[in-house]
């Protein structure tokens, strides 16, 4: 690693410390500092945001997005979640040819992370963990991009495509995974 981008990343980690635990998702605290670490580590990793835009803008996430600061304010909001990031990896173990190594994803929005294994039909999802499990290819997204994964109205090879999910990995490790979520069809498709 370049002596610039190390000390870079030290500052960052020192910012991120100085101000809490790093671990903490955006329904406990703000996370500017947290997507800023991620995006050093996972470069390109906000991207997803944009792309996210883009395809509110086109109609692809068909109107998903919550009712802005009152959504933000919804005391459920965490639970809801979590529902739907279990639900996805429901859909995902049902497609899921085999037992598959653990792969983790972050919300990057709320900064909130998930890591999922999957073995023969299940799914066994550790919503809000501590970060990316040692060796997990990483998924980066965007609560709206899940909420139309599950409802069935973006199929994954569609989100990969416009850049709305964004994976970091070993290659080959990668390349399992984007096979996983190209699996996961629209309804009607």
């Amino acid at each position: 690693m370049p002596r610039a981008r190390k000390l870079c990343l030290s500052l960052a980690l020192a910012a991120g410390l100085a101000t809490g635990p790093a671990s903490a998702c955006g329904y406990h605290q703000p996370v500017d500092v947290e997507r800023g670490i991620l995006n050093l580590v996972y470069p390109d990793a906000l991207y997803v945001t944009t792309a996210v835009w883009q395809a509110e803008q086109a109609g692809h996430l068909g109107g998903a997005r919550p009712a802005g600061l009152a959504a933000a304010q919804d005391p459920f909001a965490f639970h809801g979640e979590a529902r739907r990031l279990e639900r996805l990896g429901e859909r995902l173990a049902q497609a899921a040819p085999q037992e598959l190594s653990g792969f983790s994803l972050v919300l990057i929005e709320s900064m909130l992370w998930t890591r999922y294994t999957l073995a023969y039909g299940r799914a066994l999802s550790a919503v809000h963990s501590d970060g990316r499990g040692e060796g997990d290819t990483v998924v980066v997204t965007h609560g709206l991009v899940v909420r139309a994964l599950v409802e069935g109205r973006l199929d994954g090879e569609r989100a990969l495509q416009l850049g709305l999910l964004r994976l970091y990995g070993e290659a080959e490790d990668v390349a399992r995974i984007e096979m996983l979520l190209t699996s996961l069809r629209a309804s009607g498709s």
